[in-house]
């Protein structure tokens, strides 16, 4: 199947999602239809145009209660929805996901009460908290220029990425590739990512291989490491610069330090390789090279503001007779701000349903300079121009290596000038884009949005997710997990002596069973020990209300009972036996339950969710499906040394996001252009994507 047809077949998916969003409503209360015949039922998602979304529909929909040409009956639909709530929930599971909240809603829609038809329709609603990427500006960055693939990223679940990657610039002209990305774990591998990108002048090719793991301690919340190889090939004015590496890189970050969303960032990598350049003479010869690599910085997300500052270094040496021959330092600053009036925090409220038409801001500041102490590769100088050149490895977290300025081609900013100069070892560049959507339609569709039980069904769906950080809260608490042991072992232990108690029963004689009122206390435990053995293998479960009653009403009774019987029997022991482990039970109890455990992992719920809800309030009340933004760029750039002085760009273009395909489109002036350069650069990037389970 051809890219042009996937892309028509992905929009008409779409399309057929939100046109049966604005399917005719039924007048009356569900009730009163009743006996009507179920004409279609469907399964819908917000992502349909994504494979993963939908996987598994069509066999859950043959195992609803509810069938078509069924009988409709309200209370038969509504089984339906704990079924495919479950099902979705475990969908995409052991994938990379910290929180997954689920919503599922079912209602009737175009009834015909001449015919006695109708249509169900059951919504099945996704967000997903992926903690690498979700709380960082770079997040809120893919929000803003790719708005319906991250939005549908952050709702869907796959193990497969496949993105076909097309684009035009005027140093690599026309050009395409591939992205694969597994989610599938391999060995110690979360991810596993294959990447190309191939024109007539440049190859970008890599494979990589990423683990990741979130921890509870405040310094090392979340860490990945990744393996990989990287090659490019990049035209740099009438050279050509070439690149081959192995990549040991590990990043990391903590937990948010305050209220606002402020968490550090801190890694490490290892890369060596071989650099060579053509076009250039024999002033930078080709080398092997070896370098260390360090990265510090803090990003912030909180409201419509997103905030990033990095410092990242580089010990570089080309193995020859010294141990370095160059040090490398690179200082950005990013900041962006979208202006459009949300609800703020938790407050949720019932979407629109309209389009959303944010403002979009960004501003970004970066510098660096190399310490030459005998000979830098060519690859490793500044050159500058329209793409950025990352830093680091990955894109969880972006520092620029280079001098961002979108009117010159990409590395033709520091290309050779009449100094002879070729690449530089200082720059600074500064950019401001400005952006504005102007049409659209809501990543949440109007039959959803509108839908009274979609707001308490997410909050519910919250509550729970909340719930699953406290009980994760506990579990790695040391003093909950003591008195959990202990609650176990006294669960055991008034286990055996129930089981001892029901032995004492069988043991009675006749003669002791023919007075009536050992007759009656015995039918009275007897009748109470199946009672106990369910609540205690309930309790064993975790089930704190069947502990909770143990203690408080069925262990008190039974010793009482106990007492009775052996009174009558004139023996002792059982009674007080199990008196004394009840009464142990309870100050376990009472130390699992205590408030001090519950108000922290209460805290910890809190605090670990506000980051999740800033993502789930931007897919509620902030992205769209479809958009136009026209966008408007200014930079200003320099490198040194280069006779090219202080240059600029002006101009603008527009990003058009469309379900799963993104466009860009742009143009950006020079107006104090040099020798045999353009008035101009030009920048095309198209891309799609697709996730499968």
């Amino acid at each position: 199947m051809g890219p042009l047809r996937r892309v028509t077949l992905w929009i008409l998916c779409a399309s057929s999602c939100i046109s049966g969003a604005r399917a005719a409503g039924c007048p009356r209360d569900d009730l009163a239809y009743s006996g009507y015949q179920v004409k279609s039922l469907r399964i819908v998602s917000p992502f349909a145009y994504f494979n993963a979304a939908t996987s598994g529909f069509d066999d859950l929909k043959k195992r609803l209660p509810l069938q078509e040409g069924a009988p409709f009956s309200q209370h038969v639909m509504g089984l339906g929805v704990p079924l495919i709530r479950e099902s979705v929930q475990d969908g995409g599971a052991g994938s990379n996901q910290k929180l997954k909240v689920v919503v599922v809603t079912a209602h009737t829609e175009d009834c015909d009460q001449e015919a006695h038809t109708l249509n169900v329709v059951y919504w099945a609603f996704t967000n997903i908290f992926t903690p690498e990427f979700s709380h960082t500006f770079e997040g809120r960055s893919a929000e803003v220029q790719r708005p319906s693939t991250t939005g549908a990223q952050l709702g869907t679940a796959g193990h497969y990425t496949v993105k076909p990657l097309f684009g035009y610039d005027a140093a690599r002209h026309g050009y395409g590739g591939l992205d694969l990305v597994s989610d599938v774990p391999f060995g110690p591998w979360q991810h596993i990512d294959l990447h190309s990108s191939l024109s007539a002048n440049s190859k970008l090719v890599s494979a990589d291989a990423t683990g990741a793991f979130d921890s509870h301690y405040a310094g090392l919340k979340h860490a990945e490491s990744r393996f990989g190889y990287h090659y490019q090939e990049l035209p740099a004015g009438s050279a050509i610069l070439k690149e081959s590496k192995l990549v040991a890189q590990f990043l990391a970050s903590t937990r948010e330090l305050r209220e606002g969303g402020l968490s550090l960032r801190y890694g490490a990598a290892l890369e060596g390789g071989h650099q060579q350049s053509s076009g250039i003479g024999p002033s930078m010869p080709n080398s092997s090279f070896g370098a260390l690599r360090f990265y510090f910085g803090g990003t912030q997300r909180s409201g419509q503001h997103a905030l990033t500052a990095s410092y990242g270094g580089e010990l570089g040496t080309t193995l020859t007779n010294r141990l370095l021959d160059f040090d490398k330092h690179v200082v950005d600053i990013g900041y962006t701000r979208r202006f459009l009036k949300v609800p703020k925090g938790d407050d949720l409220t019932p979407p629109g349903g309209t389009v959303h038409k944010p403002w979009d801001l960004e501003l970004r500041a970066t510098g660096g300079f190399i310490n030459d102490r005998g000979r830098v590769p060519a690859a490793e100088r500044f050159f500058g121009g329209n793409q950025v050149q990352p830093l680091l490895a990955g894109d969880s977290w972006v520092i620029p290596a280079n001098a961002l300025i979108r009117s010159i081609p990409q590395n033709q900013l520091a290309g050779l000038d009449n100094s002879g100069a070729f690449g530089g070892t200082r720059f600074y560049s500064g950019n401001l884009t400005l952006a504005k959507a102007l049409w659209g339609r809501p990543m949440l569709p109007r039959g959803l949005a509108t839908d009274p039980n979609f707001i308490p069904e997410l909050r519910a769906a919250i509550l729970t997710a909340k719930g699953t950080l406290e009980d994760r809260y506990k579990a790695a608490d040391p003093a909950y997990q003591a008195a959990l042991k202990e609650l176990a072992g006294q669960l055991n232990a008034i286990e055996t002596l129930v089981q001892q108690l029901t032995a004492a029963l069988g043991q009675l004689t006749p003669s002791a069973l023919a007075q009536p009122p050992v007759a009656a206390a015995v039918k009275a435990i007897k009748g109470r020990i199946p009672v106990l053995t369910s609540m205690l293998k309930s309790a064993k479960a975790g089930k704190s209300t069947a502990a909770a009653t143990l203690v408080n009403f069925q262990l008190p009774h039974a010793v009482t009972e106990i007492q009775n019987l052996e009174k009558l029997l004139a023996t002792s022991g059982l009674a007080s036996a199990l008196e004394a482990a009840t009464n142990t039970m309870k100050a376990d109890l009472a130390k699992v339950n205590s408030r001090s455990v519950k108000d922290a992992a209460r805290e910890y719920a809190k605090k670990e969710f506000s980051v999740p809800q800033k993502v789930l309030n931007a897919f509620l009340y902030e992205l769209n499906i479809f958009s136009i933004a026209p966008v408007g760029i200014f930079d200003v750039a320099r490198v040194w040394p280069s006779d090219k002085g202080i240059r600029f760009a002006a101009g603008g273009g527009a990003r058009l996001s469309l379900v799963n395909l993104n466009l860009t489109v742009g143009y950006a002036f020079n107006p104090n252009r040099g020798p045999n350069e353009g008035i101009g650069a030009a920048l095309v990037k198209l891309d799609l994507t697709d996730l499968f389970r």
